[in-house]
């Protein structure tokens, strides 16, 4: 526990000073990518400190993956709030009804008739 701690505040602080002065990124996303870069070099060194390389490696992938999950899952629910947010409009504020979102009704035409004499009765 006092590993991850550690490294996400030496992340946090050395990632504002490359945002700041060393990178083109700019802005909160720069940011965050940078941290997070910074973040996962910084765990495995202090794993590698008290581990060996296979297990170094498992960490650091073990990081990875739970962050791919973490932001897939976020991206996953920010889908379906916005949808459902668009979606739900209470039927008494809605100005649109089914009345008034259909256009006028025709009746079809039958292939064989044009105006109104049977392609059977046309002299040809």
């Amino acid at each position: 526990m006092l590993r991850n701690l550690g490294g996400a505040a030496l992340a946090g602080i050395s990632g504002s000073i490359l945002v700041a002065l060393l990178t083109g990124l700019s802005g909160p996303i720069g940011l965050a990518i940078v941290a997070y870069v910074l973040f996962v070099v910084t765990y495995a060194v202090l794993v590698s400190l008290t581990e060996d390389r296979p297990a170094v490696t498992d960490a650091v992938m073990t990081v990875v993956m739970a962050s791919s999950a973490v932001l897939a899952i976020g991206a996953l629910a920010v889908v379906i709030f916005f949808t459902l947010a668009r979606g739900w409009v209470p039927s008494s504020t809605s100005t649109r009804t089914p009345r008034t979102c259909r256009a006028p009704v025709r009746p079809p035409r039958s292939p064989g008739v044009a105006s109104g004499t049977p392609s059977w009765g046309r002299s040809g």
